[in-house]
């Protein structure tokens, strides 16, 4: 078996910033610690131009265990978006329409 991150082209080109959140639920024989190093130095073999950034990344890998499956994702403007949560997003919408109306 070939592994995903040799097999496929990334879509994401040129140096960018990361950061890797972690979540496990109903399973505990991963730390946070391992999967994080894991996915950093899979992220370096692939883009050594990658950098980690912990107060502005470009992208964030999102590693989430649930029970015996892994799911990651790599999401664009994660802060942005308000972390992908439609609520978040259109409360901070409304005060922004709100605050334009006062002005």
């Amino acid at each position: 078996m070939v592994p995903s991150q040799v097999a496929e082209q990334a879509t994401l080109e040129g140096p960018k910033t990361f950061l890797v959140l972690f979540k496990a639920r109903n399973y505990d024989r991963l730390s946070r610690d391992n999967a994080i190093e894991a996915t950093v130095d899979a992220v370096r073999a692939v883009s050594p131009s990658w950098r980690i950034s912990p107060h502005s990344p470009s992208v964030m890998i999102c590693v989430n265990v649930l029970r015996s499956v892994a799911c990651i994702s790599m999401l664009e403007h994660f802060d942005r978006y308000r972390k992908y949560n439609i609520a978040e997003l259109l409360a901070s919408n409304i005060v922004k329409s709100q605050q334009s109306d006062v002005s």
